[in-house]
């Protein structure tokens, strides 16, 4: 009988265990490892198809703007943008941040393996060409990039504009990454295969919020001091 009830308790503890990790984890869909078509989605969508790379957001979250106060730089970052709500009522702070920080990581992958399709996809024509030219410097010296991004220790919101309907979206980002540069004959250039470096950045997405697609675009990036 005592082992009878053990067993019980036993396999209690291991349901309220599984839901606990369903809810920081979340389920996986079967398309984790590609990404190639993933965007940063703006405001909720209708059910998603089964072949749907958009980055969603557990929505029990939506609209969360206590949360998403975590993540901004100040005050005036909130009014601008709450500002937002008036040409689309369903903006999500919380869903922007999400899939910037997947683009964020999404970007610097793709620029490492000179995947130019998927820059071309996440980013605006003039951010692109920049992309592009050190991608083709990179390739005809003969050099191989490593950029590990260890994990995004910050995301902060700046700040937003809004003209007509577009609106851009700035954020700092600071990464823990792992940078290392070898020429033809493998002799490191710069950075090291080992160490951490903290690389702080900040970027701009764009979107026009009267177009139902969901995707932002990325249109610029500069270093932080």
């Amino acid at each position: 009988m005592a082992e009878l009830i053990q067993l019980i308790i036993l396999g209690v503890m291991a349901f309220v265990i599984f839901n606990k990790l369903r809810e920081v984890l979340g389920k996986r869909t079967g398309h984790e490892k590609d990404r190639s078509g993933e965007m940063i989605e703006g405001p909720a969508q209708d059910a998603q198809t089964e072949d749907s790379n958009i980055i969603a957001l557990d929505p029990a979250r939506g609209g969360d703007w206590t949360l998403a106060r975590k993540h901004m730089t100040s005050v005036d970052a909130e009014t601008q943008l709450r500002a937002l709500n008036q040409v689309r009522e369903d903006f999500d702070p919380n869903e922007f941040l999400q899939g910037a920080k997947a683009a964020y990581e999404m970007i610097m992958e793709a620029y490492v393996q000179g995947n130019r399709d998927m820059l071309r996809n996440l980013m605006n024509e003039e951010l692109f060409d920049a992309f592009d030219g050190a991608i083709t410097s990179r390739e005809e010296a003969g050099n191989k990039l490593s950029h590990d991004v260890v994990g995004i220790t910050a995301s902060r919101i700046t700040g937003a504009q809004l003209h007509g309907t577009t609106a851009v979206i700035g954020i700092d980002f600071d990464a823990e990454v792992i940078i290392h540069m070898t020429d033809a004959d493998g002799q490191t250039l710069e950075g090291s295969p080992e160490a951490v470096q903290t690389s702080r950045e900040y970027w701009e997405f764009e979107k026009d919020l009267a177009n139902p697609n969901p995707n932002w675009t990325l249109i610029s990036t500069q270093a932080r001091g």
